[in-house]
């Protein structure tokens, strides 16, 4: 196959009824392949800059599940400051909770995580 072919010459030529086997076996060797080859070409760039609404569609359900995921995560995390906030009060440290404070540490992480979550 030639690099370049002329798009109005092969035009020209196809509209014309072939009058050898010459002009046949230059249709079907020559000109129909180099043509389809540059048809898939064009069709896998179309497909780059514009693809299909499938392919957009699958896109944008990846994207809404990704933003789900990160407002989900964002709630945890604000949930679990205003946990650790309550629970520490003044205090900055863990070492002066009491017994009560460190089980209501416990089960806000158990509701904030809760086991089927992590499985």
């Amino acid at each position: 196959m030639s690099d370049n072919r002329d798009w109005q010459a092969d035009i020209i030529l196809l509209r014309k009824i072939p009058h050898s086997f010459a002009d046949l076996e230059n249709i079907l060797y020559n000109i129909a392949p180099y043509w389809m080859h540059e048809a898939e070409k064009w069709r896998v760039e179309a497909f780059k800059q514009h693809p299909t609404q499938d392919a957009y569609d699958a896109a944008c359900a990846a994207l809404q599940k990704h933003r789900e995921r990160a407002n989900e995560a964002e709630a945890r995390e604000q949930k679990l400051k205003e946990l650790v906030s309550e629970v520490l009060g003044d205090t900055d440290s863990l070492y002066y909770l009491n017994p009560e404070k460190t089980q209501r540490l416990v089960e806000g992480f158990a509701s904030i995580y809760p086991k089927e979550a992590a499985e």
